[in-house]
């Protein structure tokens, strides 16, 4: 959710990158022709951000990535470049910055252009990757962290010191804190609350079902699409998968 928060920021920042240069050059032209500019920058950067995402599923290696991503862009963009020639080529003309406006100077442009876009929808990931490693925190006082949850069993009151916990499990809306042991039980709490009162050296939000301890994990294994599964001890019901997003996060986390 936080990535895709991002991502929409991101697509109405950049944006503005090509709208100041132009407001310098162009004398503040109509407010009209500006605002068009603005949408048409985002709508041709959101296709690339699209086109990315879509072959970063689908195809393995890297430069066929960039490849197919850079003329699919292209292509389109072409394309639409090519509709507003015939039906606003005025606006076209300001779209693209160029004196005499013909086939060949809208060719010219779209390509530099479709370059450019591919270039900055390639440092998005990167940007996000850098906000992710900013959150975890370099130094943590045990002190400041439970080192034991209350639980309810059987009408019995129990503490479960937190050295005993393999890992956290949100299933069917129940949060359940699960023992090295293999025993489970209910805690009256959210993973958010939970993240603030556990120690981030020692537990990390895996996704919006697990808090993991890092003594639970035995193996870390590739999963399609960059992602990560962890194989723990003892077992989970399903897989614990780390998103490609928090993949580099986790295992800097984990390897220390």
């Amino acid at each position: 959710m936080h990535n895709r928060k991002r991502y929409i920021l991101i697509t109405l920042l950049v944006p503005l990158l090509g709208i100041v240069p132009r407001v310098i050059k162009n004398n503040y032209p109509a407010p009209g022709y500006l605002l068009l500019y603005y949408l048409y920058i985002c709508a041709a950067f959101s296709l690339f951000l699209v086109i990315a995402r879509f072959t970063n599923n689908r195809i393995k290696k890297p430069v066929s990535r960039l490849v197919v991503a850079y003329v699919a862009g292209a292509a389109l963009l072409y394309s639409v470049h090519l509709l507003l020639f015939y039906a606003a080529p005025g606006l076209l003309t300001f779209f693209l910055n160029v004196k005499n406006l013909s086939f060949g100077s809208v060719t010219g442009v779209t390509l530099f252009r479709s370059l450019l876009l591919l270039m900055l929808t390639l440092a998005v990931p990167l940007l996000l990757r850098k906000k992710e490693t900013a959150n975890i925190p370099k130094d943590t006082n045990d002190t400041n962290y439970c080192s034991q949850f209350s639980v309810t069993f059987q009408d019995k009151t129990m503490l479960i010191n937190v050295s005993e916990i393999a890992f956290f499990n949100l299933e069917n809306g129940i949060l359940y804190i699960c023992l090295f042991t293999g025993s489970r039980y209910i805690i009256n709490m959210t993973l958010e609350q939970l993240e603030k009162k556990l120690n981030p050296q020692q537990f990390f939000r895996a996704n919006r079902q697990f808090i993991i301890n890092a003594d639970a994990i035995t193996a870390v294994k590739n999963a399609e699409n960059r992602k990560l599964s962890l194989i723990t001890n003892p077992e989970t019901n399903g897989h614990i998968i780390i998103s490609k997003a928090k993949a580099p996060v986790f295992l800097k986390w984990w390897k220390k």
